[in-house]
């Protein structure tokens, strides 16, 4: 993967898109955007293969895009990273396949309450190795919040119209992941803090 984010980010500046001092920042989040592309993708195939693709689609269409504004914690390594996310997914489907669907809805809306509170109260949690101005903080908290909210409107509408839908509580665990996240990554800091 190195390699490959290296040729491109060299791609990059020699046709000008980059400046060279860009190189070495390009190259890292190419290289993080392809892992976490290769993460997303054998989870989808493990999924497809599982059966339940969809419910694994709408987990991570609720997930990332909050999990990026609204921050929360960093694995050490990309492989822990990836082993969180698959225990992320295999909680989603253990969960859809033991649990009864008639308490979907009492999870649905208790899952994306928690979120909205949580993502109220403390984002943006951002990691400690990334540097960020109290513009950009206030800009990821805005963002985090407004995602937050559209999806919990639209959980919480299709969790009345559909309350016993393995689909709409895979967006509510979309989203409380990241909750998890937040909290994780939080405690982690004031246990560092303490250090």
């Amino acid at each position: 993967m190195k390699s490959i984010s290296g040729t491109i980010a060299n791609t990059l500046w020699t046709q000008g898109i980059i400046q060279e001092e860009d190189i070495d920042t390009c190259r890292y989040g190419l290289d993080i955007f392809i892992s976490s592309a290769l993460e997303i993708a054998s989870i989808l195939i493990i999924a497809a293969f599982v059966g339940n693709f969809f419910q694994a689609v709408l987990l991570f269409t609720a997930f990332i895009p909050l999990r990026i504004y609204a921050g929360g914690y960093h694995a050490d390594t990309r492989v822990k990273c990836y082993l969180i996310s698959v225990g992320v997914y295999a909680f989603l489907t253990l969960f859809t396949s033991v649990i009864s669907p008639k308490v979907y809805a009492t999870v649905s809306i208790i899952l994306t309450l928690t979120a909205l509170v949580t993502v109220l109260t403390s984002s943006p949690v951002i990691h400690k190795n990334k540097s960020v101005c109290e513009i950009e903080r206030k800009y990821y908290r805005k963002l985090s919040i407004s995602i937050c909210l559209i999806e919990s409107i639209i959980i919480l509408i299709l969790t009345v119209v559909l309350p016993q839908s393995p689909y709409i509580v895979s967006l509510a665990i979309g989203q409380a992941a990241v909750t998890v996240s937040m909290i994780a990554a939080i405690i982690k800091g004031k246990i560092a803090d303490n250090k």
